[in-house]
C-alpha cells in the first residue's frame, strides 16, 4: 500500500497538473470503485466541474471541485492518480476523466482495492473526523502528543499505528521514529519519560517531513520501488545487518500481526 509519503506526493504532483482543469466526462470500468454509488451518478456529479486543488487527509487524496464538492481518492494497494495522454491508459486503468486541455486523469489500479467518493461540504467534514491529527500539523505538538500518551498502555510501535492517534505513519515510518527516539516498540507509551515523549514527536516530524520531500523527487508510481528503497532509512528492513548507531545486529520482532524492526542496544525495553 503507498504511504502517507507517497499519496502526498499523488496529491501534490495531481494539483501542480490538473488544478484550474474542467472535467469534461468521468468514466468508470469497474463499479466497486464508486460503490455504493453506481458509476452513473458519480460520472454525472464530475461532469462539467473545473478542480480547485488538491490536498491530503491521511492516505487518501482529496481533489477540491466547484461548488464545494470534493473527489476522495483512496488509492488502495496499488493505486496511481496522474494526468497524462490518453494513450497511458492501461489493462490497470478503472477511471479516467478527459479534461479541457485534451489530456485525461487517470486511475490505475491493478489490485482493485481503490475507491473513489464524492463529498459535499458536511460529508467531507464527517469523514475527516474519523482519522487522527496529522503528523506535520500545528496541532500535533510534543504537549499534544504527551496528553495522549499519558491516557493509554499500548506499545509504543501500536501507538503510533493508530489512526485515530496519529495518522498516516504506518510501519516503515513508525519505526523509524521509534529508532531515532531510542525508544522500544513495545514500551507502553504512558510509561515514556517526558524527554523521549519529546525526542519520539522530534524524530516524527523530522522523518517524516524528509521523507515526503524526497517521495516528491523521486515517486512515480507504486510498485516501481520497493516500500522504503530511496527514503534513506536506518532500521526498518534491515534485520541482521549492523545498527547505523553502535554496530549491533538489529532485530525484528511480530507485533499486532506487523514486524517491527529495533536496535536491542539503543532500544532497551522499559
Amino acid at each position: 500500500m503507498p504511504e502517507l509519503p507517497e499519496v502526498d506526493a499523488v496529491a501534490r504532483r495531481l494539483g501542480e497538473w490538473a488544478a484550474g482543469r474542467t472535467i469534461l466526462e468521468a468514466h468508470f470500468s469497474r463499479p466497486q470503485t464508486t460503490r455504493p454509488l453506481a458509476p452513473v451518478k458519480v460520472s454525472r456529479q464530475l461532469k462539467g466541474r473545473t478542480v480547485v486543488g488538491t490536498a491530503r487527509r491521511a492516505k487518501n487524496v482529496l481533489v477540491t471541485l466547484d461548488d464545494g464538492l470534493t473527489l476522495r481518492v483512496h488509492l488502495g494497494m496499488t493505486g496511481n492518480l496522474y494526468v497524462g495522454d490518453a494513450a497511458l491508459r492501461s489493462a490497470a486503468t478503472r477511471a479516467w476523466f478527459p479534461l479541457d486541455d485534451g489530456r485525461e486523469m487517470i486511475f490505475d489500479d491493478s489490485r482493485l482495492f481503490g475507491r473513489m467518493q464524492i463529498f459535499m461540504p458536511t460529508e467531507l467534514a464527517e469523514f475527516s473526523q474519523q482519522y487522527g491529527v496529522e503528523p506535520l500539523s500545528d496541532e500535533f505538538t510534543s504537549a499534544w502528543l504527551a496528553e495522549r500518551m499519558a491516557r493509554s498502555r499500548k506499545p509504543a510501535k501500536v501507538f503510533l499505528l493508530d489512526q485515530a492517534q496519529v495518522v498516516g505513519l504506518g510501519n516503515i515510518w513508525a519505526a523509524e521514529a521509534l529508532f531515532a527516539a531510542r525508544v522500544h516498540p513495545f514500551t507502553p507509551v504512558n510509561a515514556l519519560a517526558t524527554r523521549q515523549v519529546r525526542a519520539l514527536h522530534g524524530a516524527i516530524r523530522e522523518i517524516l517531513g524528509g521523507a515526503i520531500d524526497e517521495a516528491y523527487r523521486h515517486y512515480s508510481m507504486p510498485g516501481t520501488t520497493a516500500e522504503s528503497e530511496g527514503f534513506g532509512v536506518a532500521i526498518y528492513n534491515r534485520e541482521g545487518l549492523p545498527c547505523p548507531r553502535c554496530r549491533r545486529a538489529v532485530e525484528r520482532i511480530a507485533q499486532a500481526g506487523r514486524s517491527s524492526y529495533f536496535c536491542p542496544r539503543c532500544q532497551k525495553a522499559a
